[in-house]
Protein backbone atom coordinates (compact mmCIF):
# COMPACT_ATOMS: atom_id res chain seq x y z
CA UNK A 1 0.00 0.00 0.00
CA UNK A 2 2.63 2.38 1.53
CA UNK A 3 5.10 1.73 -1.64
CA UNK A 4 2.26 2.20 -4.37
CA UNK A 5 1.88 5.91 -3.17
CA UNK A 6 5.97 5.68 -4.44
CA UNK A 7 7.73 5.45 -7.76
CA UNK A 8 9.61 2.55 -8.72
CA UNK A 9 12.27 4.70 -9.72
CA UNK A 10 12.12 6.97 -6.77
CA UNK A 11 12.26 3.49 -4.86
CA UNK A 12 15.51 2.17 -7.08
CA UNK A 13 17.05 5.24 -6.72
CA UNK A 14 16.82 5.50 -2.82
CA UNK A 15 18.20 1.93 -2.58
CA UNK A 16 21.16 3.04 -4.72
CA UNK A 17 22.24 5.71 -2.45
CA UNK A 18 25.22 5.68 -1.70
CA UNK A 19 24.68 4.70 2.58
CA UNK A 20 28.12 5.30 3.76
CA UNK A 21 27.85 9.15 2.73
CA UNK A 22 24.30 9.41 3.84
CA UNK A 23 25.05 8.22 7.21
CA UNK A 24 28.52 10.29 7.67
CA UNK A 25 26.32 13.70 6.26
CA UNK A 26 23.93 12.79 9.66
CA UNK A 27 27.04 12.65 11.91
CA UNK A 28 27.40 9.08 11.94
CA UNK A 29 30.84 8.10 12.81
CA UNK A 30 32.10 5.60 10.72
CA UNK A 31 35.84 4.86 9.49
CA UNK A 32 36.51 4.03 6.10
CA UNK A 33 38.89 1.02 5.42
CA UNK A 34 39.36 0.69 1.62
CA UNK A 35 36.06 0.87 -0.67
CA UNK A 36 34.23 -0.20 2.92
CA UNK A 37 33.23 1.85 5.96
CA UNK A 38 33.01 0.39 9.40
CA UNK A 39 31.01 1.86 12.25
CA UNK A 40 33.42 2.92 14.80
CA UNK A 41 31.49 1.70 17.62
CA UNK A 42 30.28 -1.32 16.29
CA UNK A 43 33.31 -2.56 13.99
CA UNK A 44 31.33 -5.81 13.30
CA UNK A 45 28.71 -2.94 11.15
CA UNK A 46 30.25 -2.48 7.45
CA UNK A 47 29.14 -0.47 5.11
CA UNK A 48 29.81 -1.28 1.07
CA UNK A 49 28.00 1.61 -1.39
CA UNK A 50 24.56 1.14 -1.17
CA UNK A 51 24.62 -1.69 1.25
CA UNK A 52 25.29 -3.20 4.76
CA UNK A 53 25.94 -5.97 6.72
CA UNK A 54 26.27 -6.37 10.50
CA UNK A 55 28.31 -10.16 10.56
CA UNK A 56 27.71 -9.82 14.54
CA UNK A 57 24.09 -10.35 14.56
CA UNK A 58 23.94 -12.34 10.85
CA UNK A 59 22.25 -8.91 9.18
CA UNK A 60 22.33 -7.04 5.59
CA UNK A 61 20.29 -5.23 3.63
CA UNK A 62 20.12 -1.84 0.90
CA UNK A 63 20.13 1.67 2.43
CA UNK A 64 16.61 1.47 2.98
CA UNK A 65 16.26 -1.20 4.86
CA UNK A 66 19.05 0.27 7.23
CA UNK A 67 17.02 3.15 7.57
CA UNK A 68 13.93 0.94 8.51
CA UNK A 69 15.42 -1.49 10.92
CA UNK A 70 17.87 0.73 12.66
CA UNK A 71 17.14 4.51 12.54
CA UNK A 72 13.01 3.57 13.15
CA UNK A 73 11.60 5.20 9.80
CA UNK A 74 9.00 3.40 7.85
CA UNK A 75 9.28 3.16 4.18
CA UNK A 76 7.71 6.30 2.31
CA UNK A 77 10.10 7.94 5.07
CA UNK A 78 13.33 6.09 4.38
CA UNK A 79 12.49 6.58 0.19
CA UNK A 80 12.14 10.35 0.87
CA UNK A 81 15.21 10.86 3.31
CA UNK A 82 17.45 8.88 1.35
CA UNK A 83 16.35 10.94 -1.98
CA UNK A 84 16.33 14.03 -0.44
CA UNK A 85 12.71 14.41 -1.47
CA UNK A 86 9.23 15.32 0.42
CA UNK A 87 5.99 14.01 -0.35
CA UNK A 88 3.24 16.99 -1.44
CA UNK A 89 0.00 17.31 -1.06
CA UNK A 90 -0.51 17.60 -5.26
CA UNK A 91 1.24 13.46 -5.01
CA UNK A 92 4.15 15.02 -7.10
CA UNK A 93 7.43 13.89 -5.50
CA UNK A 94 9.96 17.42 -5.22
CA UNK A 95 13.47 17.69 -4.24
CA UNK A 96 14.22 18.94 -0.58
CA UNK A 97 16.37 22.07 -1.22
CA UNK A 98 16.20 23.32 2.43
CA UNK A 99 18.11 19.92 3.06
CA UNK A 100 20.58 20.69 6.14
CA UNK A 101 22.75 18.43 8.33
CA UNK A 102 21.59 17.99 11.94
CA UNK A 103 23.95 20.22 13.60
CA UNK A 104 25.64 23.76 12.15
CA UNK A 105 29.53 23.49 11.46
CA UNK A 106 31.45 25.77 13.23
CA UNK A 107 35.47 25.56 12.01
CA UNK A 108 36.44 27.67 15.50
CA UNK A 109 34.66 24.75 17.27
CA UNK A 110 37.66 22.52 16.05
CA UNK A 111 40.85 23.08 18.63
CA UNK A 112 43.77 23.54 16.52
CA UNK A 113 47.27 22.35 16.91
CA UNK A 114 50.01 24.86 16.12
CA UNK A 115 52.70 22.13 15.47
CA UNK A 116 51.93 20.30 12.49
CA UNK A 117 54.60 18.08 12.41
CA UNK A 118 52.98 14.78 13.35
CA UNK A 119 50.71 15.98 10.09
CA UNK A 120 53.66 16.94 7.70
CA UNK A 121 55.59 13.12 8.84
CA UNK A 122 52.24 11.48 7.81
CA UNK A 123 51.89 13.07 4.61
CA UNK A 124 55.77 13.51 3.66
CA UNK A 125 56.46 9.70 5.04
CA UNK A 126 53.49 7.95 4.65
CA UNK A 127 52.03 9.44 1.70
CA UNK A 128 54.90 10.18 -0.32
CA UNK A 129 54.36 14.05 -0.73
CA UNK A 130 56.63 16.44 -1.05
CA UNK A 131 57.54 18.57 1.96
CA UNK A 132 57.20 21.80 -0.29
CA UNK A 133 53.85 21.16 -1.30
CA UNK A 134 52.50 20.61 2.32
CA UNK A 135 54.04 23.53 3.18
CA UNK A 136 52.29 25.73 0.80
CA UNK A 137 49.02 23.88 1.75
CA UNK A 138 49.89 25.37 4.98
CA UNK A 139 50.27 28.70 4.42
CA UNK A 140 47.34 28.90 2.24
CA UNK A 141 45.46 27.48 5.00
CA UNK A 142 44.32 24.26 3.66
CA UNK A 143 46.03 21.98 5.73
CA UNK A 144 45.23 21.99 9.38
CA UNK A 145 46.11 19.37 12.44
CA UNK A 146 43.50 19.00 15.19
CA UNK A 147 44.76 19.21 18.73
CA UNK A 148 43.09 16.68 20.78
CA UNK A 149 43.34 13.66 18.02
CA UNK A 150 46.10 14.51 15.72
CA UNK A 151 44.03 14.07 12.92
CA UNK A 152 44.53 15.95 10.00
CA UNK A 153 41.86 18.56 8.78
CA UNK A 154 40.94 19.74 5.07
CA UNK A 155 38.49 22.77 5.97
CA UNK A 156 36.19 22.75 3.07
CA UNK A 157 35.41 26.30 1.12
CA UNK A 158 32.13 27.60 -0.08
CA UNK A 159 32.29 30.01 -3.20
CA UNK A 160 33.13 33.08 -1.29
CA UNK A 161 36.14 31.78 1.05
CA UNK A 162 33.81 30.70 4.19
CA UNK A 163 35.05 27.98 5.87
CA UNK A 164 31.75 25.43 5.86
CA UNK A 165 32.57 21.89 6.47
CA UNK A 166 36.06 20.01 7.35
CA UNK A 167 36.90 16.30 6.30
CA UNK A 168 39.53 14.68 8.49
CA UNK A 169 42.32 11.96 8.03
CA UNK A 170 44.27 10.41 10.58
CA UNK A 171 47.90 10.58 11.62
CA UNK A 172 48.83 6.70 12.55
CA UNK A 173 49.37 4.21 9.69
CA UNK A 174 48.56 1.39 11.64
CA UNK A 175 44.96 2.96 12.71
CA UNK A 176 43.18 4.48 9.26
CA UNK A 177 40.77 7.20 9.69
CA UNK A 178 38.92 9.18 7.00
CA UNK A 179 35.60 11.68 7.88
CA UNK A 180 33.45 14.22 7.84
CA UNK A 181 33.12 16.96 11.01
CA UNK A 182 29.11 16.85 11.65
CA UNK A 183 27.01 19.49 10.51
CA UNK A 184 29.46 19.78 6.94
CA UNK A 185 27.75 21.56 4.28
CA UNK A 186 26.64 19.22 1.82
CA UNK A 187 28.04 19.60 -1.85
CA UNK A 188 31.27 20.96 -0.72
CA UNK A 189 34.61 19.12 -0.44
CA UNK A 190 38.35 20.09 -0.15
CA UNK A 191 39.53 21.23 -3.37
CA UNK A 192 43.07 22.77 -4.05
Amino acid sequence: MERERVSQELIKQARQTDLAEYLIRQGEPLIRRGQRYRHKEHDSLVFTKNSYYWNSIGESGNAIDFLERHRGLDFMSAVFALTQTVPAADGERHTNTSFKPTEEFFFTEIKLELDLRRTIAYLCKVRGISYNLIKGLIDEKLIYQEAMTNNIVFPMYDEVGNIVGAETCGTLSDKPFKGIKTGSKYGYGYIV
